[in-house]
């Protein structure tokens, strides 16, 4: 098993999620509030340097789509007539706005002070005993020298509660 030199505060540095475009989309969504939901927006937010922005509208919904990864988030619960409401699109597309600052919010916590370096250690010393592990395991197999269908090595170790 390959030894792994984890790093807590590059990790956590690198998982930061950008949150630019979902903010740039509810800039728009702002200064359109209470208008009907049409091309537009998408020609506002590609104004901004967001690519690839189209309105879709079907299955009951309204939806502002972009990228190639064809990211989106819900506008409206309905296809026709459906306005922009800025505080009812952040509040059904927490993923882009209240879960992703809470999860960055707990990712700048944990890079506070020495817990990434703490962090680092914890995962190394984890690592060890995955290898430490993995070795026992491959030991026990070979002292069963071929009788490891018969004698389930789980039940030499029943003993020990790995699942805390």
């Amino acid at each position: 098993m390959p030894t792994r030199n984890p790093n807590a505060r590059e990790y956590l540095t690198s998982s930061m999620e950008d949150d630019t475009i979902p903010s740039l989309i509810l800039s728009v969504l702002q200064a359109n509030e209470g208008k009907l939901i049409t091309k537009r927006l998408a020609t506002a937010c590609e104004d901004l340097g967001i690519e690839d922005v189209r309105i879709v509208r079907q299955y009951g919904w309204t939806k502002l789509l972009w990228g190639d990864d064809v990211r989106g988030m819900i506008l409206a619960r309905q296809e026709k007539n459906a306005y922009v409401d800025s505080a009812w699109t952040v509040k059904e597309n927490g993923a882009y706005f209240g879960a992703l600052q809470k999860r960055n919010a707990e990712r700048r916590e944990l890079l506070d002070g020495d817990k990434p370096e703490v962090l680092t250690d914890l995962a190394r010393e984890y690592n060890q005993a995955l290898e430490a592990l993995g070795a026992a395991k491959k030991a026990l197999e070979s002292a069963l020298e071929g009788h490891f269908r018969t004698i389930s090595i789980w039940n030499l170790v029943q003993d020990y509660d790995l699942k805390d």
